[in-house]
């Protein structure tokens, strides 16, 4: 899993980054350890292709490392479209958080954290 989330970067000084790469670069201002990011990643993927639009599992269980590549290929790929726009990407995560909020709300405990 290494070798697709980076870990020699300069966090100091991201002017743009791909949706994964902003979720990693997030996760790390809070942890060291990448698998901080690994519950966003995976509710960003359900909000994205997940089929579940009422959002009963906005996170899910946590997936396995070669499920999470399958992810991450998926999320890079939909936000590297030409045509994508920075207002679509920040939708995703804007639905993204509120589905996971609701599930925090319903269940009374977050269900994001590692």
């Amino acid at each position: 899993m290494q070798s697709i989330f980076p870990s020699r970067l300069d966090r100091t000084h991201v002017v743009e980054a791909c949706l994964v790469g902003a979720v990693m670069h997030a996760a790390w201002q809070q942890s060291p350890r990448p698998e901080r990011a690994y519950p966003a990643i995976d509710a960003l993927w359900h909000t994205l292709l997940g089929g579940d639009p009422a959002g009963a599992e906005p996170v899910g269980p946590l997936s396995s490392p070669p499920v999470r590549l399958a992810r991450v290929r998926d999320l890079t790929t939909w936000n590297d479209r030409r045509y994508r726009t920075r207002e679509e990407v920040v939708d995703l995560l804007d639905r993204t958080m509120a589905r996971i909020a609701e599930a925090d709300r319903r269940t009374g405990r977050p269900i994001a954290s590692p």
